[in-house]
């Protein structure tokens, strides 16, 4: 009897003991992920944050760079680096003037990761080389350590980006270059649709099928016009060209994938003769279907020749390229770049990228918070890309007020002095 009762005995014990370590496992693996997941939402509020401070340094560089462009003749760049002068525009000249210049190396590395804290005084009147505390509070608060530690800045760039969307469907780019005195411009390299705007895809048959199915997306239409001077000109100009010459042209450009044969109709390269023929009256303009291709930096590339301005000798300060998003969808980042190289490479796809001078300022910024750091770039515009452009020729006001046109059909006549009469048959 007792021997049967310790056997009942041993086997609560068993039972006990299973379940402690059942309930045992169940607990640490709930502390474990308990302990995970605050651990990624501090990484990630760490990261965030960390972010935003890289942030905040963009945003003292866009305030540094707009006060040193809006006081250029309020004072004068001193020769050492200011230390207890309270003259914020000596600061904000001398520092980024010597940064722009390249010249900028009293402190190496150092020296040049504070050139903005520096010039908006964030350390103090003195050079320093210190991090920029980001204040949570006006005393000084600083529970997360946020701060930025290095923000560079630069507007010598190989490239000029942005990006079209439906909200801003046109880019009109200053197509300004460094030593334009023994520069040539023989072409321009345009890419559009990057890899964070999607993986891309094209249908067999109708593109537009496949625009957004499957989480993939078909790259936009885009088009980009040149518009060139020689050292004089006149407005009719622009009207059309002149041989081989034009002040004006407009190439429309239609994204296409695929393989075999017919990938290998799609191009990368577009004569100077497109710019020409598209202001011409006689000659159509058809788009040109470019070849694009994922895994790269830009899924579509395309090169095209440049032709001479009417007069010949280009104008270094009216060059433009106008770049449009007709249908304003999708959202497309691009990328434009002007090529120095001869025809015959330029058909080869190789472009020997000139220096884009003061078009568009590079700040390069790192953030912290606690340990964990962050680094964003940004583009930030010197000049004006916002000023009214006509994007079409027709605008109703929508109030219902008919549109009244007169329409008239012409055998190749375009105006009287091209002797047309009244009925727009040749006289």
């Amino acid at each position: 009897m007792r021997k049967e009762n310790f056997k009942k005995g041993a086997a609560s014990m068993y039972v006990v003991v299973i379940a402690a370590l059942l309930f045992g496992v169940i607990t640490v693996s709930f502390i474990r992920l308990i302990v995970s997941e605050s651990l990624r939402t501090t990484n990630s509020e760490l990261a965030q944050s960390a972010y935003d401070s890289a942030l905040a340094g963009v945003e003292d560089a866009k305030t540094a760079l707009k006060k040193y462009y809006s006081n250029l003749s309020a004072c004068s760049t001193p020769s050492d680096a200011p230390t207890t002068s309270t003259n914020e525009c000596e600061h904000i000249k001398y520092y980024i003037e010597n940064a722009l210049n390249g010249t900028l190396t009293i402190n190496d590395d150092g020296e040049k990761c504070s050139t903005i804290s520096n010039a908006l005084q964030r350390n103090g009147s003195s050079p320093s080389t210190d991090e920029v505390l980001i204040k949570q509070t006006t005393d000084g608060d600083s529970n997360t350590e946020q701060a930025y530690t290095c923000v560079t800045i630069n507007n010598q760039l190989s490239d000029y980006k942005a990006t079209l969307s439906s909200s801003v469907p046109t880019f009109v780019v200053p197509l300004k270059y460094a030593n334009p005195t023994t520069t040539t411009i023989t072409g321009i390299k345009f890419s559009w649709f990057s890899a964070e705007d999607g993986d891309i895809a094209f249908g067999s048959d109708v593109k537009e099928d496949y625009r957004f199915n499957n989480n993939y997306t078909t790259p936009p239409e885009v088009s980009i016009q040149l518009i060139q001077t020689s050292a004089t000109f006149d407005f009719s100009s622009f009207d059309a060209s002149d041989g081989s010459q034009t002040n004006r042209g407009t190439i429309f450009l239609d994204p296409n994938g695929g393989s075999g044969t017919s990938f290998a109709n799609h191009t990368n390269y577009i004569a100077s003769s497109g710019f020409v023929k598209s202001n011409s009256h006689t000659q159509s303009n058809e788009a040109y279907s470019i070849r694009c291709e994922s895994g790269q930096d830009f899924a579509c590339s395309v090169i095209a020749q440049l032709p001479d301005p009417i007069g010949g000798g280009r104008n270094p300060d009216t060059f433009f390229l106008v770049v449009t998003l007709p249908y304003g969808d999708p959202t497309t980042h691009f990328s434009v770049q002007m090529c120095t190289n001869d025809s015959a490479s330029l058909q080869n796809g190789d472009c020997t990228p000139a220096t884009f001078d003061g078009v568009q300022t590079a700040v390069d910024s790192t953030g912290r918070a606690n340990d964990m750091f962050s680094r964003v770039e940004a583009r930030i515009e010197l000049s004006d890309i916002y000023f009214p452009y006509a994007e079409f020729a027709l605008q109703l006001s929508g109030d219902g007020t008919p549109l009244n046109k007169n329409f008239y059909v012409t055998k190749n006549c375009w105006a009287d002095s091209d002797g047309c009469n009244n009925s727009g048959e040749a006289k």
